[in-house]
């Protein structure tokens, strides 16, 4: 088999020709480890007011665990993810197919996303980038 497939927390089980596939329950005390086990997060989500309604959560913790990820270009996504750089972003069936190649057999590729993509989440993500935040806007809160 070229790759393993793990799915967390879709309810179902799933089956590939071919492929290797782990289907989980989703469960809090498993999630870090669940996602720090991935090489590549997919994270595709339809182009519809759902969509563009979520925040893009689920890439920023595959992001944090040291996975590359692929995200639909939809939703928050589009403010942190950026194509080749910290991720890939993939719109058409075409896409989604070109990026999963590229990363599955580019290991280099894989670990350089991962890790810039780890460095987004410490600049934008983390307690020590977000705290001074949330105290100006308890500050103004307070003052008006």
């Amino acid at each position: 088999s070229p790759f393993a497939l793990t799915v967390v927390g879709s309810g179902r089980e799933w089956t590939m020709p071919g492929v290797e596939v782990t289907s989980k329950s989703w469960a809090l005390v498993d999630e870090v480890a669940d996602y720090q086990s991935l090489d590549i997060g997919l994270y595709p989500v339809r182009d519809d007011d759902w969509g563009k309604g979520k925040t893009g959560f689920k890439p920023v913790v595959y992001m944090s665990c040291g996975a590359a990820c692929i995200a639909s270009p939809v939703g928050g996504v589009v403010e942190f993810l950026r194509q080749g750089e910290n991720g890939g972003l993939a719109s058409s069936q075409q896409d989604w197919c070109d990026r999963l190649v590229d990363l599955l057999k580019d290991r280099a590729l894989r670990e350089r996303l991962a890790l810039n993509a780890r460095q987004t989440v410490l600049e934008t993500y983390c307690l020590q980038a977000q705290a001074p935040r949330l105290l100006e806007v308890i500050q103004k809160a307070a003052a008006g």
